[in-house]
């Protein structure tokens, strides 16, 4: 007798200007974008960054376009949370 788990997940799906990106190849915490640029984007590079990464620091320049619902069924209850 199997018993099962079911999650939902919710992903918004958002156009995005990123204006002019400040260039960054590791990981930086900012507070805002520096002088001059609108945001940061990382890009991946050795002892750096895995994936490319965008940040925007003003709610206007994403316009959330979709709202994706699924759901992740397992059957030892692990939601797969990160």
């Amino acid at each position: 007798m199997g018993c099962c788990y079911v999650f939902r997940r919710h992903m918004l799906l958002c156009r995005v200007t990123l204006g002019r990106a400040f260039q960054l190849m590791s990981a930086m915490k900012m507070a805002h974008a520096p002088p001059g640029h609108h945001s940061v984007a990382g890009r991946p590079s050795q002892g750096g960054l895995c994936f490319p990464e965008y940040v925007v620091y003003r709610g206007e320049q994403a316009y959330p376009e979709y709202l994706i619902t699924y759901q992740i069924v397992s059957a030892e209850g692990n939601s797969g949370a990160v």
